[in-house]
Formats: structure tokens, sequence, C-alpha cells
């Protein structure tokens, strides 16, 4: 038995492996080996590789989610741009030769050396990137199409409309903040809680900055990533109510609005349209600011009872002052006039916007005295005065057609009248016109005048006020009218956050093909086309933008039409990185719009024809104040006042050459990071020329 017992034990391995496992775990001994581990080094070497994993998807995650989203903030920088080049597209498509272009070429300017110093500007707080002068240029013409303006009804199914306009593109302007309490203790021309139609920018609040200046530590407008851009569509439409009108029959008549409204008599007056409002919304009697600032104040010949008959229902103030509704303010996109009485005043005006006195007396003295030369009111409008004025057939001769000049200094003089009222018609006094230097110059001398105010803009803000605040004080019918100027303070805008915007223009014309025609860089442009209004920027030789307030000195320069021209500012100086020396770029060949014309084969005047260069940016385009860099206007009007007829087989007359492209570059920052920056370029066509 004991035999099979141990044969037994001896056939079963898996006993006997048993067996042994109790005897080794009765011992300790070899229990290491029956079962393995991971050890420290093992273990720190694993954590450490999956730190490292995790490190490496996480700076893929992060670099794929700046990617997008930096491609997100490109896309709706994109996305801004197409909205403002199709709007651009669709009023250069609308142009109309019936009115005229003019277009600013301007760097950023502060108050110093009588509004002409040279600022450089940042794109935001700490910006790493230099400061720099920055392109604010403006540009005004008229388009054709259907217009309305933007503020709501006050007459209920009334709205104002016009098939034509004037179009504005350039940069807004806010106004500084304030409290309730600095509202009412502070004098200020730019109402900042309570929009009013009479508010203009100028120095003399201590409040108002320029783009890009810094007054007392307000920087409300300094940093060129917060400017907006505009587009100012002023409706022209004549009135078409002169003494009669009325609420409409099927409507409630509202009550409370003044003592007379039972019987009608404010609501009558308020539905009568006139040269200060139409369709019940303020409008400027003029596009021109000399005008508009004329009326409805009253001359040293007639009283204010005379200028009652022309205030309208709804003024602000006392009857006969400040109430002259002014583009500038950011709420009137009316004016009551049309294109036939804008071209009256440009072509037949014997007398410049800034003209005070015939035979040295003063017309208009009473209102003049502090508003500066530049915007003194002109004579206008046959009757518009009464018995004890000044007899209307003396205002009526202001606008005869004088005689063509034959002279240079004749044409020269009637240019410069027309171009003085072209620039007049810019929604702000900008800055100067180069057109009548003596004019200018009594502007800057006069210390409360127009060069407080030279370099504004018009106002357009990011955001409203103090809505709750400005409808909890007025009552009746006024709740309604600064409703009406509250939400028009920032429709304007069109493009949120752009820091810089240039417009160039081109007759056309390319560099010959043959001769030494080169850029700053030295680099050969025969056969490139030719773009008037670019910038042409001298730097010093570590790179800083060199500028200088001295005349003569080095400015930013802009490239002009003008054969004769030398830019002496720019040869010598560096390129942006320090590296290169600049060259005084080749001056532009003269244009000869109808060379070669088939149409005027044989006639030699029409073939040799060269368009003037002050023509186009006037004759004191070079003296403006010594800086003539810093500005540079371009005007294009209705006929050439240099063109003469000799003889039956010359045409009467010809047109003013205009551009035929337009070129527009415009800088937008993002909201969220305003170093992200994407600058974008288009190229809109003009109408032709009319035939001569």
């Amino acid at each position: 038995m004991q035999h099979e017992m141990n044969e037994q034990a001896r056939c079963s391995p898996d006993r006997a492996a048993d067996l042994a496992a109790r005897a080794g775990s009765s011992t300790g001994a070899h229990a290491g080996h029956a079962r393995k581990a991971f050890t420290l080094v093992e273990m720190l070497v694993a954590v450490g590789a999956v730190a490292l994993v995790s490190v490496g998807l996480a700076a893929v995650f992060k670099t794929v989610g700046q990617t997008v989203t930096t491609g997100k903030r490109v896309s709706a920088l994109t996305q801004q741009a197409a909205v403002l080049e199709s709007q651009m597209r669709q009023d250069f498509k609308n142009m109309t030769r019936d009115g005229f272009l003019v277009i600013r070429h301007q760097f950023t300017l502060g108050r110093g050396n009588n509004g002409q110093t040279l600022i450089s500007v940042p794109r935001f707080p700490g910006d790493p990137v230099p400061a720099r002068p920055r392109r604010i240029d403006e540009i005004l013409f008229f388009a054709n199409g259907d217009y309305q303006t933007a503020r709501e009804d006050l007459i209920p199914g009334r709205t104002a409309k016009s098939r034509t306009a004037r179009i504005y593109y350039g940069h807004g302007q806010k106004a500084t903040p304030q409290t309730p309490e600095q509202a009412a203790n502070f004098r200020i021309d730019m109402n900042f809680l309570n929009p009013t139609f009479g508010d203009w920018f100028r120095q003399s609040d201590n409040l108002s900055t320029r783009l890009g200046e810094v007054v007392n530590n307000n920087t409300t407008n300094r940093y060129a990533s917060s400017w907006n851009l505009i587009r100012q569509a002023t409706l022209l439409t004549r009135p078409t109510t002169v003494s009669d009108g009325g609420w409409p029959e099927d409507r409630p008549r509202p009550v409370g609005w003044d003592s007379n409204a039972a019987a009608g008599t404010s609501l009558t007056n308020l539905c009568s349209d006139s040269t200060f409002q139409i369709a019940g919304q303020p409008a400027a009697n003029s596009i021109f600011r000399s005008h508009n600032e004329m009326f409805p104040m009253a001359s040293k010949y007639s009283p204010a009872a005379s200028v009652q008959k022309f205030t309208m229902y709804w003024e602000q103030g006392a009857v006969g002052t400040n109430v002259a509704p002014r583009v500038g303010s950011g709420v009137v996109d009316i004016a009551a006039t049309d294109l036939d009485e804008i071209a009256m005043i440009v072509n037949g005006s014997r007398y410049s916007p800034g003209d005070l006195s015939n035979n040295g007396e003063s017309y208009f003295a009473g209102r003049t005295s502090g508003l500066g030369v530049l915007e003194a009111p002109l004579p206008l409008m046959n009757g518009w005065l009464d018995s004890n004025a000044k007899p209307a057939a003396f205002f009526a001769s202001s606008y005869v057609v004088p005689a063509q000049p034959n002279n240079l200094s004749g044409l020269s003089t009637t240019a410069a009248r027309m171009q003085a009222w072209m620039i007049n018609a810019m929604p702000t006094p900008s800055g100067y016109s180069p057109t009548v230097y003596s004019q200018d110059q009594n502007g800057i001398n006069n210390g409360d005048g127009v060069v407080d105010r030279l370099g504004y803009r018009v106002r357009c803000e990011d955001e409203l006020p103090d809505v709750r605040g400005t409808m909890d004080n007025p009552k009746g019918r006024n709740v309604q009218i600064l409703r009406n100027n509250l939400l028009s303070i920032g429709l304007s805008k069109i493009a949120a956050r752009c820091s810089e915007f240039v417009v160039e223009w081109s007759f056309g014309q390319t560099y010959p093909t043959t001769g030494n025609f080169k850029d700053e860089f030295g680099t050969d442009v025969r056969g490139q086309t030719i773009w008037f209004g670019r910038t042409l920027a001298g730097f010093g030789a570590n790179g800083s933008f060199a500028i200088s307030n001295t005349p003569g000195a080095a400015n930013p320069d802009i490239y002009r039409y003008d054969p004769a021209a030398t830019y002496g500012a720019i040869g010598g100086k560096y390129n942006a990185s320090g590296t290169k020396t600049l060259q005084a770029p080749t001056a532009s060949p003269a244009f000869k719009p109808y060379k070669g014309a088939p149409e005027f084969a044989g006639n030699l005047k029409l073939d040799d024809y060269t368009v003037p260069d002050w023509l186009t940016h006037g004759m004191l385009k070079w003296r403006l104040n010594g800086l003539d860099q810093s500005s540079l206007i371009s005007y294009f009007g209705y006929f050439d006042p240099t063109y003469t007829q000799d003889d039956i087989t010359q045409p009467p007359s010809l047109p003013w050459a205009w551009p035929k492209m337009v070129r527009v570059t415009f800088t937008l920052a993002d909201a969220a990071d305003p170093s992200i920056e994407q600058t974008f370029q288009y190229v809109f066509d003009l109408p032709p020329d009319p035939k001569p």
C-alpha cells in the first residue's frame, strides 16, 4: 500500500508543486521570485515619459488653438473689410460728375505750432512697435441713389429721403467722457452725455483731443487701434413745404409738447420744412460750413426778429442763438440744398468762404467774431433778409458768374476760389485750406477762431453715452429729439478699430517705358501705374520716423501730381530698418488728357493741353505754414477755369480732369488683441470725364 501511495504522489505534478509552494511559504525562502513589480526608477521614468508627452500634446493643442483663434480674428477683420469694400464700391459706382470730388491726404496733427505739429501715434498702450505719424485721409464726393435719414421718424409715416447725397469717408472722433457733475460745471462745446445737433469740437473747452493727441492726460483719441472709420451720407433735399404742413389726420395728436399743442400750432411748425429742418428732422442749411454758420444768426443790419422766421420748431436754445445744425455733431445727416445750388456757389461765387466784407464793410460782424476767417459767412440766398437789411439784389449779384480771366493771376484766383469752396464742404475744419494763404494766416492769428477747431472730425461713439440719464430729465417732445440724437451718435461707423486710412488716386497714367523713373527706394518704376497721394516717408539712421516741425526739415511727404517736384526732404534718409539710404523719387510726368485723341486730331491747343499741377493741388500747396509735407489736398471740380476758347473750332469749355481710379488702403486691428492687424487695399473705378 505504501508503495502505491508513493507512486501516486510521484505521478501528480500539481500536487508536488503545491507541496513545494507550501514549503517555501513556511520558510520565506525565494519568495521574491514568485511575483514581479516595477522598480522605483522604472516608475519615475514612466511618469516622466507621460509628463513629456502631456507637455508636448498641450503645446500642440495650444498652438492649434492659437492658430484657430488668430484665424478667426483675421477672418473677422476680413469680413469687416469686405463690408467696407462693398459699400465703397457701390458709392463710387453711384458717383456723379454733377458735383465735385475733394481728397485731403493728411498725417496726424497736434495743436502745437498753430495746429501743424506732427504727432507720432502708438497703436495701443505699451505698444512695442515705435509710434509714428499715421495717415488719416478724407474723401468727399456726391452720389445718386436711394437715401434716407438714419434718424427715427418724428412725424408718423414721414421720413426724409433723397435721390442725392454727399458721401464722406474719414475717421470719426470720440468726445471725452464726462460725469454729470462735470457737464454741469464746465463750459463745453461738445456735450458728451447729451449730444445735440449744434455740437462741435474745439480746443477751447480743454476737453477735446484730436486723433492721436494727449492733452492733460486725456487719451480718449490717443491710440490708433481705438479709432473708427465713418461713412457719412448727407441727404441733399430742398424744403417741400414752406409755410404749411400739419400732423397726419389719422394719427393721434401728442400732448404735453407745449402750450399750443391742443390748437395744433406747434405740430404745424414741426411738420413744415425749412432751411433748418426736413420732415421734422434737423437739417444743415448748406453743405458749406461757412454758409451753415451764417444762418439763422442775425446780421448787424437786421435784429433777431428777422431770424425768428427761419428758426426751426425744436430749436435748442434761445431764439436766434446757437441753433445751426452741424453735421460735425454726428447727429445731423440732412442738408437743405441740392446739386444745382452747390454748383452755383462753387462755380459762380465772386467771394471765397473767408471773405468777410465788401468795400471794408462786414455784413455779419455780429456772428463772425470768434469764428475765424475760414468759418466766416458769405452773403447768400436772394431775398432772405427783411427790409431792414441789405437789398436782395446785392446778394444776388454775389453769384453772377464772373468774366473768364485771361491771365495766370486771374486764373489762379478763380481756381483758388473754387478750391476754397470745395474744401469748405468737408463736414469739419479738419485742416487748413492752402488755397488762400492770407486767409489761413488770419485764421491762425484769431486766437479763438477756426484754428481752435483745426484737425477735429465728425463725432462717432462706440456706445451710447448715457441713455437713461438723458431720457430721465427732458419731457414731452424733447424725449424724442434726444433719443434720436443718442441713437445717431454712432450710426456713421462703418469700420471699427481702423488705425490708418490712406486715399490715393490716378489719372490712369503710367511712367514712360524709357528714361529714368525710380521711387524713393531706387526701384525702377517704368511702365507702372502712377499713384498720387502715397506716403513718401524718410527715416533716421536708427530706423525711427524722421519728423521735424521746422520748415524745410525732414517730414513725411506725400507724392503729388507735380512735374517740378523735388522731394528734397526724402533724399538721404533711410528706410524703416535703417539699412538703406533713400533717394528723392522721380517727379510725375505732365498729364495731357487729349494727347493723340482722334476726335481732336489737328487741334493743336487740345493736343498739347496740360493739366496744371496747381489746378489739382492748389497754388499754395508748398507754403502751408511752412509744413507742406504734412497735408495735401486734391481738388476735382466741374470745368477747367484755366482753359479759354480761342476760336469756334475749339470747344467752349473743358471738364476738370478727374482721376480714373481711386485706391484705398486701410488697416484694421483686432478688438481683443490690437497687436493683430491686417491691411487691406482696394482699387475703384470712377466715372469717365465728360466730353468737351
